[in-house]
């Protein structure tokens, strides 16, 4: 669909976050599932998507979305597991993140 994005959201947490990375790790779920729509969604109208790239400005996030746990320090050992289904995404090779 040529260059730059389909979708851009800026929007107000429904948590409450103790840091930057918890923050930016809840967004990624956040806005993980219209990702994953859009993209199946222009695969079943018969496009081809080489490359799901999700932009992120903070380097830990990409790393706990990546990693998971390994990635971990003592200050986001208690982040829900739901927050790295993008875990999942990324092995699957569904989503790649990249730091903006």
């Amino acid at each position: 669909m040529g260059r730059g994005a389909i979708a851009n959201i800026s929007r107000k947490h429904k948590l409450n976050v103790g840091n930057s990375t918890e923050s930016e790790l809840v967004s990624i779920a956040d806005v993980l599932g219209m990702m994953m729509w859009c993209k199946y969604f222009m695969e079943a109208q018969g496009y081809t998507i080489e490359r799901n790239i999700l932009y992120q400005d903070n380097k830990s996030a990409i790393l706990l979305a990546k990693n998971r746990c390994l990635s971990a320090s003592k200050n986001s050992k208690h982040i829900q597991h739901i927050f790295f289904l993008v875990t999942g995404k990324i092995a699957q090779g569904d989503l790649e993140a990249k730091y903006a």
